[in-house]
């Protein structure tokens, strides 16, 4: 099941949390930066987050999440999170179908992400994002944006 969730709930903010660490912690091994931001984000900083966030529940337990934001006619995604032990069961791809059918009023939707993380990009592109530009935050740390024109 998808649905919305607090993320100011203590309860679903450490499960968020617990996730978001696993996970960011793969990602950092795969694009060769292990200073990723979310890796630090701290419960409080979650929880006073202003995101939407989108939760696949199973079996009673978050496993995967999705937090964004609209701004006008565009959303911008900021985390899209599977519990590693949950990965290759089709959440992340569920839950930007989700994000995207529901998506009404919206002209645009961007993300970014690593610009090394071929899984993370390839299911971008198999949902239409198309990559529009690299930006170098760091000398190791290289980020891929891209963006979905809805229909």
């Amino acid at each position: 099941m998808i649905r919305l969730i607090q993320n100011d709930l203590l309860c679903n903010a450490i499960r968020l949390l617990e996730i978001q660490q696993r996970s960011y912690k793969i990602e950092a091994e795969i694009i060769g930066f292990k200073d990723l931001p979310p890796l630090f984000e701290t419960k409080d900083k979650l929880m006073a987050d202003q995101a939407k966030y989108l939760a696949y529940i199973e079996n009673g337990l978050i496993v995967g999440f999705l937090a964004y934001e609209v701004d006008d006619q565009t959303l911008e995604i900021h985390k899209l999170v599977v519990d590693p032990d949950c990965f290759r069961k089709g959440i992340a791809s569920k839950l930007l179908d989700y994000l995207i059918l529901e998506a009404h009023d919206i002209n645009l939707m961007i993300v970014s992400t690593g610009a090394d993380n071929n899984p993370a990009i390839n299911l971008y592109k198999n949902k239409g994002f198309a990559v529009t530009h690299a930006s170098i935050i760091e000398e190791t740390l290289k980020i891929a944006h891209l963006k979905r024109i809805m229909d």
